[in-house]
């Protein structure tokens, strides 16, 4: 194996790796975010087919889980 194989080969996996990495992410982000939609409806719902939502529910859970991505903007 030559030098410049070696760099190659180094660069080829580090970029196919994160390309994996950065995927799996997002697919468990997306998940999280569904899951924790499902629980605020079912929180909001409290049994019911409708629910009035809250005007303070998402800034409360905001201020309070204080989590990256998890913003009332977000």
């Amino acid at each position: 194996m030559q030098f410049t194989d070696l760099v190659h080969s180094i660069r080829h996996l580090d970029t196919s790796l994160r390309k994996g990495v950065s995927s799996v992410a997002n697919c468990a982000l997306t998940v999280r975010n569904w899951v924790i939609g499902a629980w605020i409806v079912e929180f909001e719902q409290d049994g019911e087919d409708r629910a009035t939502y809250g005007d303070r529910l998402v800034p409360d859970l905001s201020k309070n889980l204080s989590l990256p991505g998890l913003g009332a903007s977000s």
